[in-house]
Formats: C-alpha cells, structure tokens, sequence
C-alpha cells in the first residue's frame, strides 16, 4: 500500500509540474508582468517554504515553473534561496518551537536513530548524501536532522548537495517552456545537450549515496511533524 502512495504522488507531482509549465507557457507574458519584481520572487520563495515545511505544494513543481517563467539564471537564484531558507525552517524549528514534538516522533522512530549514527559518522558528507538519496521526502529528512546531534555548521554545509537536483528541474522547467513557446532548435540546443549532462551527474550521485542511504532502509520513519511528507 505504500508503495502505491508514492507512486500516487510521484504521477500527482508529476502532473502538477505538467499543468504549470502548460499556464507559463499559454500565459507567459501575463504571468511574467504577475511575477516580476520582488514581489513575485518573495511569492516563489514563500511557495518553496511552504513546500519544504509542510509538503504544500511539491517543491519540484515551484521549481519547474519557474524555470519556465524566469529562465535558468533567475529561477536558480531565486528557488535556490526559497530550498535554502526551506532546508533551514524546518531544522530550526526542531530545535525550537517544535522540540518536544520533533523529540517524541524522533524517539518513536528506528530510522532516526539510525540517521543520527549516519551523521555522528559523516558530519556535512552523510548530510549531502541523505539529500540526493529517496530516503526520506525533503521536509521529514529536515526535520529528523533537527533532531540529531548535527551541527549547523555541517547541516549547512550538507545542504549544498541541493543545487544538481535543483539545476536539473529548472532547466527542465526552462526548456518545456521555451517548447511549448515554439522555440527555434537553436533556442532549445543549450538544454538538449545540458539537461543530460545535469541527469546523469545526479544519477552518478544519487548512486554514490546508497551507501548512507542502506544503513536506513528498515524500519519506517512515520510522518514527521511538518504534516507531510515533501
């Protein structure tokens, strides 16, 4: 039964990541005047908060549009500050305003024990490594780190393994747009030969990341106190 939830979700996100590139694109200039400026960054960035905090909306749907609205230079700059800022709410609030909650669902959980030896470990590496691994959705995985020993310093650090995956989904989001727009082959060719090279640089490192991800396989993590699972 799980496994048919996650599939449900993958097709949900991935649906959803659809519909949106199809808006930018038959709406893109009145989505562009909509979003431009500060304000419109701030909404994208709120939109990334939400997602990583309580798994409202999929952060890789926020991210693709976009790609497909900003083009790859802002949209990187902007989503990479909203998961940045995403990534930090949720350890923060573990260990303050949520401690206790985080601390109960933590001592109920095997997998966070196993996580809190993983990172006693490898420090920033096991962090980078659990953020390129399916182990667990983004939110929960933060968390559970807020829970542990870690340090800021490392969680920071770990963090920085957010920017292949991040790259890929805004130059995906990028290059639909730029298609559903009717773009010429030469428009297109920078993210025809990029987006491979960006997909098998995140497959080589999610593979480089079983070996963190193997020591948290059984036992269940349940749902973490975010309300969801990212």
């Amino acid at each position: 039964m799980r496994l048919r939830g996650d599939t449900a979700r993958r097709w949900a996100g991935a649906a959803m990541v659809a519909a949106g590139l199809a808006l930018v694109a038959w709406k893109r200039e009145a989505l562009l005047a909509a979003v431009a400026g500060p304000w419109g960054w701030a909404a994208v960035v709120a939109l990334l908060l939400l997602s990583c905090a309580a798994n409202l909306p999929p952060a890789s749907a926020v991210v693709a549009a976009a790609g497909a609205a900003y083009g790859v230079g802002h949209a990187i700059l902007v989503c990479g500050l909203g998961l940045w800022l995403g990534a930090l709410l949720p350890f923060a609030l573990a260990r303050s305003l949520l401690r206790r909650r985080v601390a109960a669902w933590a001592r109920r959980s095997p997998r966070v024990a196993r996580l809190d030896r993983v990172v006693a470990a490898g420090g920033w590496r096991a962090v980078a490594l659990l953020r390129l691994s399916p182990v667990l959705p983004f939110g929960t995985l933060s968390y559970a780190l807020g829970a542990t020993a870690l340090s800021w310093g490392d969680y920071l650090a770990g963090n920085a393994a957010l920017v292949p995956p991040l790259a890929l989904y805004v130059s995906l989001g990028a290059a639909a747009g730029e298609a559903l727009r009717g773009g010429r082959l030469g428009a297109l060719l920078p993210y025809l030969l990029g987006i491979p090279l960006l997909a098998l640089t995140l497959l080589y490192l999610r593979h480089l990341a079983r070996g963190a991800a193997g020591t948290l396989t059984a036992g269940g993590a349940g749902r973490g106190p975010g309300g969801g699972r990212p």
